[in-house]
């Protein structure tokens, strides 16, 4: 490499590093309204429970900041840039001291049908129905904030867009701790839990999509 381009390489390195995307201010400026300064949840669901990290991917957070939750309080952000939302990521993992689980994009082959039934008999009083989640999931900026984390819609696209069926899975097996989400690891067996996530799957029928491009 010639002097000169090595020169060039450090005058342009003061730039780069302050061009370089502060995840605490991105995130203070467009999450901590809902989520509070430290993710410890409000209007937003709590993002530092390590319960909750331990179980998602960064690939999951990354895609529910650029999907959102169409038709709830959290929003798309489009106009991000992608080092913009890797910040943002890796500010939020920071509150975790747990690695980051990898992302494993193997579809779960169960039955939908007798994961319907399932699903009625365990999930359908928190999620509703047809997975509709809670009353007032992501609608309302009144909700107390002490209350219990509202169960969040799994028919909704932005989520289903973002969450992989293992993540699925292992969340009706372990449930979160320090949510009111139990863990069924123990009342379902295998077949049983991947009947249940086929269902919350197939309900990508009946929603449209976030466009991806």
């Amino acid at each position: 490499m010639s002097r000169r381009v090595l020169l060039l390489l450090f005058a342009l390195l003061p730039t780069a590093v302050l061009a370089a995307p502060k995840g605490a201010e991105l995130f203070s400026q467009h999450c901590a309204v809902c989520h509070g300064e430290e993710g410890r949840g409000g209007v937003g669901t709590p993002l530092a429970l390590e319960s909750f990290l331990a179980g998602v991917s960064d690939e999951y957070l990354a895609k529910t900041i650029r999907y959102g939750r169409p038709g709830r309080v959290m929003p798309a952000f489009r106009t991000l840039s992608d080092a913009q939302v890797g910040a943002i990521v890796a500010h939020v993992r920071g509150w975790s001291d747990s690695p980051a689980p990898a992302e494993d994009p193997t579809p779960v082959a169960g039955d939908p049908v007798r994961g319907a039934e399932l699903f009625a008999a365990h999930c359908a009083s928190c999620h509703g129905a047809g997975g509709e989640g809670g009353h007032g999931t992501g609608v309302t900026f009144s909700r107390a904030r002490d209350l219990p984390i509202i169960p969040p819609a799994l028919n909704n696209p932005g989520f289903l867009a973002a969450a992989s069926d293992r993540m699925i899975r292992a969340t009706i097996a372990n449930g979160r701790e320090g949510t009111p989400m139990l863990g069924f690891g123990e009342l379902l067996s295998a077949a049983e839990i991947d009947a249940v996530t086929s269902f919350i799957r197939s309900l990508q029928h009946q929603v449209e999509f976030p466009d991806k491009s």
